[in-house]
């Protein structure tokens, strides 16, 4: 009974246009105040006391540093760094997008700020140059993963407030595994460029 409940209603709340967040929220109340019996003064502060954790205080704060970060003109300069230092080599463009992702990994917090603010950019800049679409889509989400691994990372403060996790213990964690993701992600890159033909750009610099 719960069951139907709660999928019926998600289901009718999603068909209204509410987002699913609005719906997972709407729908879950609904069970616990048409089934349960249990009154929404119940609902709101189970809902409060979920988010009373002053380690959750770090992820609108995640969200907002990666939006100055897109407006400010952060993202093209960590794109122009990148390209001076791998941008030469076959494949440049692709190579520019894995080290970004790691760069801005490590600024946002988020795999999914990562690949917006390197994708906005780079897809069509990789089209441009000769990179089929598809291969740069591909190259921009699978860049845009290491934003949950290399710390700070919202990902790591959410899931060490629930586990009761050291998050400093994650974050050292993810140094490794994170810089291992976006190197690999260079190295097949760059052999799919050479197989294919594609050219660097420009040419090595540290200016």
């Amino acid at each position: 009974m719960t069951l139907w409940v709660i999928l019926t209603s998600f289901v009718l709340i999603l068909a209204t246009g509410a987002s699913i967040g609005v719906a997972l929220g709407l729908s879950s109340a609904i069970v616990l105040y048409a089934v349960l019996d249990m009154p929404l003064i119940v609902v709101v502060q189970r809902m409060f006391t979920s988010v009373d954790s002053f380690s959750f205080m770090a992820v609108p704060f995640f969200m907002l540093a990666g939006a100055f970060m897109s407006d400010g003109g952060v993202t093209r300069r960590i794109v122009d760094f990148s390209m001076a230092l791998v941008g030469a080599l076959a494949g440049g463009l692709a190579l520019v997008v894995a080290v970004a992702g790691m760069f801005f990994a490590a600024l946002s917090g988020s795999s999914a700020a990562t690949t917006a603010a390197i994708g906005a950019s780079m897809i069509d800049e990789m089209e441009r140059r000769g990179y089929p679409r598809s291969f740069a889509a591909a190259v921009v989400a699978s860049g845009g993963t290491v934003g949950i691994v290399i710390p700070p990372s919202i990902t790591m403060v959410v899931y060490g407030s629930i586990a009761n996790t050291s998050i400093a213990d994650l974050f050292i964690a993810g140094f490794a595994p994170g810089i291992l993701m976006g190197v690999t992600m260079c190295l097949v890159s760059w052999v799919i460029s050479k197989k294919n033909g594609y050219q660097g750009e420009g040419r090595f610099s540290v200016m």
